[in-house]
């Protein structure tokens, strides 16, 4: 098996009041389109998704995390949350010469905090998944495909952070009818 986990809680200044930061992000399309790596593949009529995280390592290794997910929105607190759902049927995990597949956890957690006009915006993301290793990897030590595996990880998650401030930020105005 191959451990793929990686996590990262950055902050940011988002140009609106917190109760508009919220309406923008408590839409599940929307706020995974701004996540790199991340594409939303459906919902069910019960308000579950599932998300795919996808990756391209070392020009060679396809690597596909599927995770079920709940969109909950807590306006009170102004906090939005996509929350791991484990309940649904079992994702077959499988893996090639060149790839790896199966069921993992994704969450990410996003607070809203006045900040005069606009909102400090504290995010955490979070990707967790055991997957069969690919076929060539096979001689390789377990440690060692491990720690290459979080390092790689760890960085596509800051990624995805780094490029989510950028286009949610960037995207905003259009939204909200600038």
């Amino acid at each position: 098996m191959i451990n793929i986990a990686g996590s990262a809680t950055f902050s940011f200044k988002f140009p609106a009041p917190p109760e508009q930061a919220l309406d923008f992000f408590a839409d599940i399309p929307r706020l995974v389109s701004h996540l790199s790596y991340i594409n939303l593949l459906g919902a069910s009529q019960d308000g579950l998704h599932r998300v795919q995280y996808e990756t391209v390592e070392m020009n060679a290794y396809t690597i596909r995390v599927l995770c079920d997910v709940r969109l909950n929105v807590d306006r009170e607190n102004l906090r939005v949350h996509i929350a791991p759902v484990s309940s649904r049927p079992a994702i077959p995990a499988h893996a090639s010469f060149n790839s790896t597949e199966g069921r993992g956890l994704y969450e990410n957690v996003i607070r809203f905090i006045p900040d005069e006009a606009h909102s400090k915006v504290e995010m955490r993301l979070k990707l967790n998944a055991d997957l069969p290793r690919p076929h060539s990897m096979k001689l390789m030590p377990g440690r060692t495909v491990n720690k290459i595996a979080h390092g790689i990880t760890n960085q596509r998650i800051r990624e995805i952070a780094e490029s989510f401030v950028k286009s949610s930020v960037s995207a905003y105005p259009s939204w909200n009818g600038g």
